[in-house]
């Protein structure tokens, strides 16, 4: 796979609005929500605290829903005979 390819594809997936949105701003705003904003964010759970918990789980979140996407995508491509 070559550079250009692979920047070409990386700029096609940022111009599609609604994955960017599911992948950056959503797991964002949840974390704000539902770790920043709250007393509870500093209470220890585990070997860290909640809001660190939470963080990796956003984080993860937004992982799993950029790779669903892409590969998704990659495979709708195929399917229509665009692969290389």
């Amino acid at each position: 796979m070559s550079i250009a390819y692979a920047a070409h594809d990386l700029r096609r997936n940022v111009r599609m609005v609604s994955n960017t949105f599911f992948i950056v701003v959503l797991p964002a705003v949840l974390y704000v929500m539902f770790t920043a904003l709250q007393d509870y964010s500093d209470l220890p759970a585990g070997n860290g605290n909640v809001g660190g918990h939470s963080m990796v789980a956003m984080s993860v979140y937004g992982a799993v829903t950029a790779t669903t996407s892409i590969a998704g995508s990659a495979a709708v491509e195929q399917a229509h005979g665009w692969g290389r």
